[in-house]
């Protein structure tokens, strides 16, 4: 027995509780950090609350603040330019998420462009209840009920303008909703608030006979929003303004087949360069290396709103 209990064994304890101690205090280290991750997380979010359960008005503190923050123009008295609405606090819980199903490192927020949903809300609820309307022409959808509904969604694919026919829809919607009442207002959005929606609403301006051409009305448009029309406008989209005042014109869209013989790009494109160990451009590696940065062109063709052939489908 005094041999089972000798001097060895109970070296061996004293080396196992030891190991115990340390590890039961780095166990603790770990909650504590974890403990004080969820706190600060929690703090920021009932902050953020305490901001937005309070609708901002004219009267509060942080009602300069939070509208000087918003992407928004008014372009006419009842026509209204916006960046993309988003929901700060939905991002938060996903953020949340995010960590909690990681290992509880702390990760940065992705930088969000556009507009915080909840101050846009109150701002029109404030300025204009019951007489707004949302035209979003983004292809992509967020909580509608923030606008009590009051949203007509307008999609078409690529970047470029819509297609015609339903570029005199919309422009059509817009006139409808603003006779119906002296009153209403009317808001539209892409993800930026530029090249979409400049189009559209520079078509609708001359619709309504605010100015005699497309192009007076995006210069308008433009000056607004402290831009040029290179920088709110691809070619493209100018170009369907052409088309569009065309058809003002009395002069129909051609019909017959046309045949593109060539493609010219004004300025040499940057072209990457690709290489032989399968790295994707555009990843974190490539952006360390100059043989991969530049870009890759492609030509898209579109007929009636739909992606009919892309040099993309080749490769």
């Amino acid at each position: 027995m005094s041999d089972l209990f000798g001097p060895s064994f109970w070296q061996q304890a004293r080396e196992v509780k030891k190991q115990a101690v340390e590890q039961a205090k780095k166990l603790a280290d770990q909650a504590n950090d974890i403990s004080q991750q969820l706190t600060e997380q929690i703090n920021a979010d009932e902050n953020l609350s305490a901001f937005l359960g309070r609708a901002p008005t004219p009267g509060d503190q942080n009602w300069v603040k939070a509208v000087q923050a918003l992407d928004l123009t008014y372009i006419t008295e009842r026509v209204i330019s916006m960046a993309m609405p988003y929901d700060i606090r939905a991002e938060m819980i996903a953020q949340a998420k995010e960590t909690m199903g990681g290992d509880f490192a702390r990760k940065k927020s992705p930088e969000k462009k556009g507009n915080n949903i909840d101050v846009i809300a109150a701002l029109l609820n404030h300025r204009h209840a019951g007489h707004y309307m949302v035209w979003n022409v983004s292809e992509e959808k967020y909580d509608y009920s923030k606008f009590s509904d009051q949203v007509l969604d307008f999609q078409f694919p690529g970047h470029p303008a819509p297609p015609l026919g339903l570029l005199f829809k919309i422009c059509t919607s817009i006139e409808n909703w603003l006779a119906a009442d002296s009153m209403n207002v009317a808001l539209m959005h892409c993800l930026t608030g530029k090249g979409r929606t400049a189009t559209i609403l520079a078509c609708f301006l001359c619709w309504s006979g605010e100015f005699s051409s497309v192009m007076e009305g995006l210069q308008f448009i433009a000056e607004k929003k402290g831009e040029t029309i290179e920088r709110l406008t691809i070619p493209s989209q100018r170009r369907y303004l052409q088309y569009f005042s065309n058809m003002l014109d009395g002069v129909k869209p051609r019909s017959e087949p046309l045949l593109l013989r060539r493609i010219i790009m004004n300025t040499i494109p940057k072209f990457g360069m690709p290489r032989h160990d399968n790295q994707v451009q555009g990843s974190e590696e490539s952006e360390q290396d100059p043989q991969m940065r530049g870009c890759c062109p492609y030509i898209q063709l579109f007929k009636g709103g739909k992606l009919i052939f892309t040099t993309a489908w080749a490769s």
